[in-house]
């Protein structure tokens, strides 16, 4: 395994910040709780919760401790600001942060193979908690429920580009211009899954996520703050760090099946794309914010709802030919033929009359009401499952890709294994504009003849190869035992960013933690620097 570049491509701005300054700015976050970020202080190898955290953030930090603590004896003291919300914090602009980040390139090559004994008295550089509460002016602003891509989502991309210097808000129309740059020459699929995530050359995205359309908590600064979070959509400078809850095996992160819910052969599932989770990316206050949400729209194209009359482009093969072109196949004709199984489990953060139309739109016709919660061990009987962003992160996609199913994927947040897993080889990448839904879902099911169109043969097989190597690369890159990895890592390079000798710091241990356990490893960025790491676990 040979990937570190998410840690790379997160510090790399903080370098352009002194120790002093980062030390300085960590403090002023966690020194107010009303901050809504939580300190964690590691001192003489030992990592705990800083006393000023409020009860009901404490058990967050304290998996976070957990997981520091497997190797905190092998760290040197500082303390660490953990996002308390589910949204990203930093964004930084365009202009500040290209600064940044050439004063962290500069001189990178100089960084390597130096001494490898940080600071004496470390303790003593990072300022000293209070015992009582600090009133200090806010560090950030509040946006929960408000348009925020024009000066957050976009903040940090060029000043030239598309997001800086325009804005679509027509979703009647599908933005051709946004969606080509990581689409293949068809434009039916995603080809590039990085690109496809990236907000610069996409001034529609802001009209396409409840993250950027009207969030339920969002709390960002413009300033570069060291904060660390499980999840940010690209553009934003928050630290990732691995998620708690799935290094914890709690909830909705726990892939366990069993005799009662068992994870047949990909042969052997249902086919039937299948979805359950709640209405909760955004918050909508009666503008009809919802309409525009990312689960919303993609449970209006896979819902029973009122399609009659209503056409999507598919790619299939021309009758009589072996060419390939777009068709207007009616919905219902492809509701039929492509079976789905998607609806919410409840419906969160909406105010009336917008409650009473997202009810009347998603909840069971026959029922009245939404479907119960479906236990994740359930998900397995199917062969195709759809990870959808939630509010933050979806703590499902590990345990999806776990399984024998396959898993389609559509959303903007970066976790710590983005660089780490690969679209069409680990899993199915959707557009977040629903199009290329139905032609991709249509590729791996087949699709029967028409009066124009010859029939689409199934890949099924290409599906089954793909779960499987999901299933595979997930049992060996995104086991428990990585994510201690990342983040020792990431904190050794934290450590050394935070220390007043940086510049002549390498690494070393005395004690090899890891023997027995194995891991990946590898170089990040820059092809002459060797990850230390790599060196102490014989890599």
């Amino acid at each position: 395994m040979n990937d570190y570049d998410q840690i790379h491509d997160d510090l790399i701005p903080f370098w352009g910040l002194s120790p002093q300054e980062i030390r300085q700015r960590t403090w002023d976050m966690i020194s107010n709780p009303t901050n809504g970020v939580g300190g964690i202080l590691i001192r003489s190898g030992r990592a705990d919760v800083a006393p000023n955290v409020e009860s009901q953030h404490k058990g967050l930090l304290e998996g976070a401790v957990r997981m520091i603590n497997k190797f905190a004896r092998h760290l040197p003291d500082m303390d660490l600001a953990i996002n308390l919300i589910d949204s990203p914090r930093v964004a930084v602009p365009f202009s500040h942060l290209e600064s940044m980040r050439k004063a962290g390139i500069r001189n990178e090559d100089d960084r390597a193979n130096k001494g490898r004994f940080f600071s004496g008295d470390r303790a003593g550089q990072w300022p000293v908690l209070p015992d009582g509460p600090v009133e200090s002016p806010p560090m950030f602003e509040d946006y929960a429920g408000h348009e925020v891509f024009s000066k957050w989502g976009s903040a940090s991309c060029p000043t030239l580009s598309p997001s800086r210097l325009q804005r679509n808000w027509d979703l009647s129309r599908l933005c051709t211009s946004c969606a080509r740059p990581h689409s293949d020459h068809s434009g039916a699929f995603v080809s590039n899954w990085t690109l496809a995530q990236d907000p610069c050359h996409q001034p529609d995205l802001g009209s396409l996520h409840g993250l950027y359309v009207s969030p339920p908590s969002f709390r960002p600064s413009h300033h570069l703050l060291p904060v660390f979070s499980h999840s940010k959509a690209q553009g934003f400078q928050d630290i990732i760090y691995p998620s708690v809850e799935e290094y914890t095996a709690s909830g909705d992160a726990v892939y366990a099946p069993t005799e009662e819910h068992p994870d047949p052969p990909f042969a052997d599932k249902e086919p039937t794309l299948f979805f359950r989770g709640a209405a909760s990316e955004g918050i909508t206050t009666g503008n009809n914010a919802w309409r525009s949400f990312l689960r919303q729209r993609f449970l209006y194209l896979l819902g029973p709802g009122s399609h009659s009359g209503v056409t999507s482009p598919i790619l299939l093969p021309a009758q009589g030919s072996e060419s390939f072109r777009f068709f207007k196949i009616p919905d219902d004709a492809l509701r039929s033929s492509l079976p789905t199984d998607a609806k919410f489990t409840k419906i969160e953060n909406c105010m009336d009359p917008d409650c009473s139309l997202e009810h009347a739109q998603f909840e069971s016709v026959v029922e009245g009401q939404a479907p119960s919660a479906v236990s994740l061990q359930d998900h397995w009987k199917y062969k195709y499952l759809l990870d959808l962003d939630g509010v933050g992160r979806n703590p499902r996609f590990v345990a999806f890709l776990r399984s024998h199913s396959l898993v389609f994927k559509a959303g903007i947040l970066r976790e710590w294994w983005s660089h780490r897993v690969t679209a069409w080889k680990h899993f199915i990448p959707l557009d977040v504009r629903g199009h290329n839904l139905f032609p991709t879902l249509a590729y791996f099911r087949g699709f029967p003849a028409t009066k124009e169109t010859g029939e689409l043969l199934p890949h099924e097989d290409a599906a089954q190869r793909i779960a499987e190597d999901g299933k595979r690369w997930a049992e060996r890159v995104l086991r428990k035992e990585d994510m201690e990895v990342y983040m020792f890592r990431l904190l050794l390079e934290w450590g050394r960013l935070t220390d007043d000798r940086r510049d002549d710091l390498g690494f070393g241990a005395e004690e090899k933690w890891w023997e027995g356990t194995r891991v990946g490893v590898g170089q990040g960025k820059g092809g002459k620097k060797k990850n230390a790491i790599a060196k102490w676990i014989g890599g």
